[in-house]
């Protein structure tokens, strides 16, 4: 009979947990974990993504062609390419609160920089290149928090949520073109962006430190 007891105790304590688990979703720890990560993915894109969105501007501004934009913009992707093997090493050893702040950080430079002294497209395609860097650093690490931040039974919804943030990112974008571009200038939008990126950081204070 006491066995038969400590039996039905058990199962008993495992159903509630069962239920309390699914009830309170990711956790308050998860959840803050999983939305300061993907809010830094967006911020460690933005610069790329919005450069896109503003293009015609910029090109009209600065002068130059098609081909100078493109090699602009593959800056980004060249230095995450050659740079996320080395960075991500990197981010294990930081921790991922400490690389991302880093990458954020970065970024909000990128954006203050392109909108306040950018004047050709070298300007701009080093400063994409310094974006792409921090995204190399940034990636792993939000990537490291969520995983180390949230339990196992809810990985698969923190990293779905997780994955959407450089959808949220091109929209962003996007949608700075009429709002805030075509009424006060392509380098105001940069400017906005590097106010939100600066935001993000201050967040990121607030994010537990995750185990080296």
């Amino acid at each position: 009979c006491p066995v038969f007891c400590w039996q039905i105790n058990t199962l008993d304590h495992v159903a509630r947990r069962r239920r309390t688990d699914a009830a309170d979703g990711l956790g308050v720890t998860g959840a803050r974990t999983t939305f300061a990560a993907t809010a830094a993915t967006v911020v460690f894109v933005i610069p790329v993504f919005l450069a896109g969105a503003v293009a015609p501007q910029i090109r009209r501004d600065l002068q130059f062609d098609v081909a100078q934009l493109g090699v602009a913009i593959s800056a980004f992707v060249a230095a995450q390419a050659v740079l996320s093997g080395p960075l991500g090493r990197l981010a294990d050893r930081l921790g991922g609160r400490a690389s991302m702040l880093v990458s954020s950080m970065t970024s909000a430079a990128v954006c203050a920089s392109v909108g306040t002294l950018v004047r050709e497209w070298m300007d701009l395609a080093a400063c994409l290149a310094l974006a792409g860097t921090a995204n190399a650093l940034g990636q792993p690490a939000a990537s490291r928090a969520v995983a180390l931040g949230v339990r196992r039974g809810r990985q698969g919804l923190a990293f779905g949520a997780f994955q959407s943030s450089k959808p949220v990112a091109g929209l962003l974008a996007g949608l700075a073109v009429p709002t805030i571009a075509l009424q006060a200038g392509w380098r105001a939008a940069f400017l906005v962006a590097a106010g939100a990126s600066a935001v993000v950081v201050l967040a990121l204070l607030g994010v537990e430190a995750d185990p080296h």
